[in-house]
């Protein structure tokens, strides 16, 4: 590129040649930093959002029903049966 203005005016001074895909990666490095950021967050929300959903469910099933639901609910502390009906027994 240099060689090419040079040819045409050699006085002409040619700094900081780059080509259109240098300069828009460039410009858009920071832009697409932002993007992966936020879609990163987005999908940890995303996976908090239904973990805590589905737990929220099951704790008021087994907290409102207990026993008496058919319902295996285990406590969080040591993976445990806080509530299993037996249904052999219930019949």
């Amino acid at each position: 590129m240099r060689r090419a203005v040079w040819k045409l005016d050699p006085d002409l001074p040619v700094v900081n040649v780059r080509t259109t895909a240098e300069i828009t990666a460039g410009a858009m490095a920071r832009t697409t930093f932002a993007m992966i950021l936020l879609a990163v967050a987005s999908s940890v929300a995303l996976l908090l959002g239904m973990v805590g959903k589905r737990w929220v469910c099951v704790h008021s099933v087994c907290s409102t029903l207990g026993s008496s639901s058919g319902v295996l609910c285990y406590d969080s502390a040591d993976s445990a049966p806080v509530a299993q009906l037996d249904r052999a027994a219930a019949s």
